[in-house]
């Protein structure tokens, strides 16, 4: 039982993924968004996304990050351009294993996924 007044709060984040990448005309883009490395869901996709990429080319839910630092799987949500890691094609909701610095296609979007620390003041 909890206690009267106690309240519930999650883990802090401490990490922060960010994906570099570039569009297929070479044009930079960077998303990033702060995570708790053991507890990864994070949605990629044009909407309002954790992790937003500005490419009509990528659809608005387009692909999860779910799992930890370690063991991070992405899917492809039935994209109308599709997802590749490592230039494998992710068939529609196929569940497969990506690592920091495998590359990452969606649409015309290509990136590398990062995850780091957050420095604490």
């Amino acid at each position: 039982p909890e206690e009267e007044g106690a309240s519930w709060s999650p883990p802090p984040l401490d990490h922060r993924m960010t994906l570099p990448g570039t569009f297929a005309q070479g044009r930079a883009f960077e998303a990033s968004c702060d995570i708790r490395a053991e507890a990864i869901n994070v949605l990629i996709g044009r909407g309002e996304e954790e992790l937003r990429i500005d490419s009509e080319a990528v659809s608005r839910q387009h692909a999860p990050l779910n799992g930890s630092s370690g063991s991070l799987t992405n899917a492809d949500l039935g994209s109308n351009n599709g997802t590749s890691i490592n230039g494998v094609p992710c068939l529609e909701d196929e569940v497969m294993y990506v690592e920091p610095g495998d590359t990452v296609i969606l649409g015309d979007a290509r990136f590398t996924i990062e995850i780091e620390a957050v420095q604490e003041d």
